[in-house]
C-alpha cells in the first residue's frame, strides 16, 4: 500500500504530521527508521551485512557437504589441509595442537555475499551474550 513520495525538505511537515496521525504510531516508527539507517540499496553489502548479521568475530562456521550426503558446519580452522600443520583425517580438528581458528573478515563476508562458499554465525559471544 504506497503512501505517495515522501517529503524532502521543512515545508512538507505539516504533511508528515497529517500522515503520522492518520496511519497512527506504525508511521512515526517507520519514519524513524528510515532517518537512522541509510536506505538498504545505498549501504556498502560487506558493512551491512556484519552489522545485520553479528556474532563472534573470532571464529566462524563454514558450510561444508561429504561425499554421502552428509552435510554441516565446522569452524574455519587457517591450517586446515596444510602438509605441515594438520594431520586430518587421523586427528580431529577439535584436538589439533596447531588448530588456529580463522576470525570473521570484510574478505570473509565478501566471499559469502559472492556465493563462493556459505559462512555462519555463532551468535553467543565471548561474555556469553547475544
Amino acid at each position: 500500500m504506497g503512501r505517495g513520495p515522501e517529503p524532502h525538505d521543512d515545508g512538507d511537515a505539516g504533511v508528515l504530521e497529517v500522515r503520522r496521525r492518520a496511519a497512527g504510531p506504525l508511521a512515526l516508527l517507520d519514519d524513524l527508521v528510515r532517518a537512522a539507517a541509510p536506505p538498504l540499496d545505498q549501504a556498502p553489502p560487506v558493512a551491512l551485512f556484519r552489522r545485520l548479521f553479528r556474532g563472534r568475530e573470532d571464529v566462524f562456521p563454514k558450510r561444508w557437504e561429504g561425499r554421502k550426503g552428509t552435510q554441516g558446519y565446522s569452524p574455519v580452522c587457517e591450517n586446515e589441509w596444510s602438509p605441515a600443520l594438520c594431520d586430518r583425517p587421523r586427528t580431529k580438528c577439535s584436538k589439533c595442537d596447531n588448530r588456529k581458528l580463522a576470525p570473521v573478515t570484510d574478505r570473509v563476508v565478501r566471499a559469502h555475499l559472492e556465493g563462493r562458499y556459505v559462512i555462519g554465525a555463532y551468535p553467543l559471544l565471548l561474555d556469553e551474550t547475544c
